[in-house]
């Protein structure tokens, strides 16, 4: 292990040391959600919100592309489609700009990428069948965070939350 105590970025899947910045994203055919969590403090760093262009160009409100913030995260925890295999356009499409948005964030493969199936996180925040999921999860995820620091969160920002937390306890294991 590195002296710095941060993972060793040579081995995209080594995580020798507890995570303290997980970029949780939730990515979409047209819209893509990341949260930046600090798992030590469990406070929300920033928040973005990113549209996908017709010309295939990702931008925020103010129209800048997605690039990786001032606080680098120790791991990209991301929501990933469950393949079948008859899947619909939305997630081949949620696949493909995952993997595009992975590949603009992290050029180089240096920081630890994890996939986060939405099975994975229903059963980690201990979500049973017939449950409106979203709405049992957002409950959970304002307990964690408190409902000061989860104001102004909206629909995908949750899932991306959502992505970032379960990254962070799993690694704690």
């Amino acid at each position: 292990m590195p002296i710095s105590g941060k993972p060793d970025r040579s081995n995209p899947d080594a995580m020798q040391t507890k995570p303290s910045i997980i970029l949780g994203i939730d990515p979409g055919p047209k819209k893509t959600s990341m949260v930046l969590w600090r798992t030590e403090k469990k406070v929300i760093y920033q928040t973005w919100i990113f549209d996908l262009s017709p010309d295939g160009r990702y931008t925020d409100q103010y129209g800048d592309p997605p690039r990786l913030p001032i606080l680098p995260p120790d791991v990209i925890a991301y929501e990933m489609p469950i393949p079948y295999p008859k899947a619909g356009k939305d997630i081949t499409e949620t696949a493909f700009e995952c993997g595009c948005l992975i590949g603009i964030l992290n050029p180089d493969g240096a920081i630890p990428r994890k996939p986060i199936y939405r099975a994975t996180i229903k059963s980690h925040f201990g979500i049973k069948r017939g449950v409106d999921a979203d709405a049992a999860i957002r409950k959970i995820l304002i307990n964690i965070c408190g409902k000061a620091q989860t104001k102004g969160i909206t629909s995908h920002l949750w899932s991306a939350l959502a992505v970032a937390i379960t990254a962070a306890d799993m690694s704690k294991t």
